[in-house]
């Protein structure tokens, strides 16, 4: 289980906060998720009582918490679906730089999915009762299946090495790049328009080149990505809450 902790944001009541660790982070930072969730992210390698240094920082940020918090509950849609509902209503995967119509079929011993690049649509069998869960499994075989192998190809066009590409369930990051090259791609990049999810693995090869999020980094993105600042916005502030947003997956 990951390392938590509890604060008191005066009348507002108290919160429960969520430590995590990444290997990009310089120091420690407090962010509140579009799920309503708040998270102090340190660095891996910080040292010491870090529940008590996370306690403190989020406590000397009490205010920007609540307030954060409270946009968070505004912004937050009314009733949050669960996956299975998220899909019937956006039957739509992500692969290839293509967009495949989802279809919904029924197991009766074993969820599966059939895909082929060559049809436009892909069908997931899941088990009635088990819907939701069975979804989350198939999308996430699916995404280890597609997005490495896509990641690369898109390297390969912008002339960038990559070392090891990972599928991972990133709670509120659609992907990381590590100073050695190595990708780590959010399963939830499958649920994107193709558009969507090709600026995000750019960004990250962009990396490659910049590790930072200088002016130098964004002028190669904006290179590779022409729409750059539109899918930017677009992935904040529509698709990012939409997704992150759902109840059910981990």
């Amino acid at each position: 289980m990951p390392e938590s902790f509890e604060i008191t944001l005066g009348s507002a009541g108290t919160v429960n906060i969520e430590i995590t660790r990444s290997r990009r982070a310089k120091r420690m930072t407090l962010r509140v998720l579009p799920s309503g969730k708040a998270v102090v992210v340190v660095p891996e390698n910080a040292r010491g009582d870090i529940v008590h240094k996370a306690r403190t920082f989020a406590g000397d940020n009490a205010l920007w918490l609540r307030r954060a918090l409270e946009k968070a509950r505004r912004t937050a849609p009314t009733m949050r679906k669960t996956l299975f509902e998220f899909l019937r209503e956006r039957p739509a995967l992500s692969a290839y730089g293509k967009s495949f119509a989802l279809e919904f079929g029924s197991a009766s011993l074993e969820a599966f999915y059939v895909f082929r690049e060559t049809s436009p649509v892909t069908v997931f069998c899941v088990r009635p009762e088990h819907e939701s869960g069975d979804a989350e499994r198939l999308l996430r075989k699916f995404a280890q299946s597609v997005l490495p192998e896509h990641a690369r190809t898109l390297a390969e066009k912008v002339g960038v090495g990559v070392g090891k590409i990972s599928v991972r369930a990133q709670r509120s990051r659609w992907g990381s790049c590590t100073a050695e090259g190595d990708l780590s791609l959010n399963w939830r990049l499958v649920l994107l328009p193709p558009d969507l999810q090709n600026h995000v693995i750019l960004h990250e090869l962009a990396h490659r080149v910049h590790m930072d999020h200088s002016g130098e980094f964004w002028d190669l993105l904006n290179a590779w990505d022409e729409k750059t600042g539109t899918h930017d916005r677009e992935l904040s502030k529509i698709w990012s809450p939409l997704i992150f947003s759902v109840s059910d997956i981990n």
